[in-house]
């Protein structure tokens, strides 16, 4: 039996559809029968009084006797010379004898044919007990034959039947990490949207902020250069004896609040009054100030530092600021003679461009990953 189908629903009517053959003895009645004749089939034993053939020879020569007896009567009767009744009685004797001596030679003859038919009736049912059991062999045969076909193609359609159920388990699972993927590549294609949109907005931003602090700066500087001008030709602060509260100097890293750019560094040292141990305690504390520009109000205030010590102390911070000192140790930083304004404005342009570039490209090879790898599933 040859089938086969993809879908497993096919297979449930094929194997219901099976039907087992049972076996039932055609000649077991037979067999049995003849068997018991077999088993039962007594030893040989002659009787001559019940063999039939003996009787028919028995009486044959019963009849030939007599028949002889009156023969040798009337010719014993017809016969003359000295013969009597005495002599025909003697030769109807012998006659009689005779066939009586014949009858039992033929005994032996009898026996061994009764020998011969005893055996040869064995023999056949021997012979009709083993045509019955090869023939009831050969049906027995024929039904294990059809058994063996019956669970060959009951174990085929079985196989066939898990097969199909086995690809069909196969194919709905596939379909739905299909789906499942779909959904996944729909939200990571929205999430890397979204994520690309933070960052192109974290950027612009980034770069407006970037914007703001340079023109902040800008104006601080020219704030700056201003003042350092104005002390130039004589000018002097408001009467706090610092700088007023629109000043944000201390606001902006790397802003040289009291250098002036028209080509030379100005050198606030030489108005300064402070020894370096008091320089290196002022600056100590500074550093370690929130509000830098009150602490430094506050010194002038107080009179713990004149105008050029003031100074001083500004320009001594922005420089360390200039150069990413956090912390002050002491000393004094070193003296740029370039224009320092204009170099912390360019790297602040330049590193909020390189990094909104860095970030844009980023994103960008983002989305082309994810595209190509949405072309290629």
């Amino acid at each position: 039996m040859a089938f086969h189908s993809t879908s497993s629903k096919d297979y449930v009517p094929e194997i219901n559809n099976l039907n087992r053959t049972t076996y039932t003895s055609k000649y077991g009645a037979q067999l049995d029968s003849k068997l018991g004749d077999i088993l039962n089939n007594p030893d040989f034993k002659y009787d001559v009084q019940k063999d039939p053939m003996f009787q028919q020879y028995k009486q044959e020569y019963i009849d030939l006797g007599k028949e002889a007896v009156q023969n040798n009567v009337q010719a014993a009767s017809q016969l003359t010379g000295g013969y009597g009744e005495t002599y025909s009685a003697k030769a109807a004797s012998q006659a009689n004898q005779r066939y009586i001596t014949e009858m039992s030679e033929r005994i032996p003859q009898l026996m061994e044919a009764a020998m011969n038919k005893y055996q040869m009736e064995r023999e056949n049912n021997y012979k009709q007990f083993g045509a019955l059991q090869g023939e009831e062999n050969r049906l027995y045969g024929q039904h294990r034959d059809e058994v063996e076909d019956y669970y060959k193609d009951y174990g085929n359609l079985v196989s066939g039947y898990t097969s199909a159920q086995s690809q069909e388990n196969l194919d709905r699972e596939f379909e739905y990490r299909k789906q499942r993927d779909a959904i996944e590549d729909a939200r990571a294609d929205d999430e890397l949207k979204y994520k690309y949109k933070r960052l192109e907005q974290e950027s612009n931003q980034w770069m407006q902020d970037n914007d703001l602090k340079q023109k902040q700066y800008e104006a601080a500087l020219a704030k700056a250069n201003a003042k350092s001008s104005g002390r130039g030709r004589g000018g002097r602060r408001g009467s706090g004896g610092g700088y007023t509260s629109g000043d944000d100097f201390f606001k902006l890293k790397g802003t040289a609040a009291s250098a002036t750019y028209s080509g030379n560094y100005v050198d606030t040292s030489r108005n300064a009054t402070l020894s370096l141990t008091k320089t290196n305690n002022f600056m100590k504390q500074l550093f370690a100030a929130d509000d830098k520009q009150l602490l430094l109000n506050q010194w002038a205030q107080d009179g713990q530092i004149s105008e050029g010590d003031y100074d001083y102390l500004v320009d001594m911070y922005n420089r360390a600021q200039e150069q990413g000192i956090d912390e002050w140790t002491g000393g004094r930083p070193t003296i740029n003679e370039e224009n320092i304004g204009n170099k912390i404005g360019n790297a602040y342009g330049k590193a909020a461009k390189n990094a909104y570039n860095s970030a844009k490209h980023a994103a960008q090879r983002k989305i082309k990953n994810y595209n190509l790898t949405k072309k290629y599933m």
